[in-house]
């Protein structure tokens, strides 16, 4: 490479290119680690949340999920699935795309249904940070108790 900055060679222009792509990836990796920790819960909503979790779940496995969210007396729980196209018997996703969530969201196993996420702000925020980092980025999420 010249002092003027120019890249000479191909393979020159090539680092350059890797070196500016890594540094927008690591940018934007900081930006979406930064908007799940300070979302405030009305931008936690289960519209927004199927959303992400499938935008993320897409750029990282460059493969279609279906994130739908539940109706009635479900709503607000959250279900990852393969597309209805790719299941098998009884709906079921194969075992090889279970496998690959299970990978891609950090954990150690996915049902065969799917992986259902429940209603309520941490546990959107910590599949969230799954789906777009693979682990739980110290996340924690229990169901509340309600003493009736």
């Amino acid at each position: 490479m010249r002092a003027t900055g120019v890249p000479q060679t191909d393979a020159d222009f090539a680092e350059e290119m890797a070196i500016a792509a890594w540094k927008d990836h690591e940018w934007a990796s900081r930006r979406r680690f930064q908007d799940i920790m300070t979302a405030r819960p009305e931008f936690l909503d289960r519209k927004r949340v199927v959303w992400r979790l499938k935008e993320a779940l897409e750029r990282r496995s460059g493969k279609r999920w279906s994130v739908t969210g539940g109706t009635g007396t479900a709503y607000g729980w959250i279900t990852v699935s393969c597309p209805p196209k790719e299941r098998v018997e009884f709906g079921y996703m194969p075992e090889a795309r279970c496998m690959e969530l299970a990978k891609l969201m950090g954990l150690e196993r996915v049902h065969n249904q799917g992986l259902t996420i429940p209603a309520g702000h941490d546990f959107y925020r910590l599949y969230w940070a799954r789906a777009e980092f693979g682990h739980s980025c110290g996340l924690t999420a229990e169901p509340s108790s309600t003493s009736r």
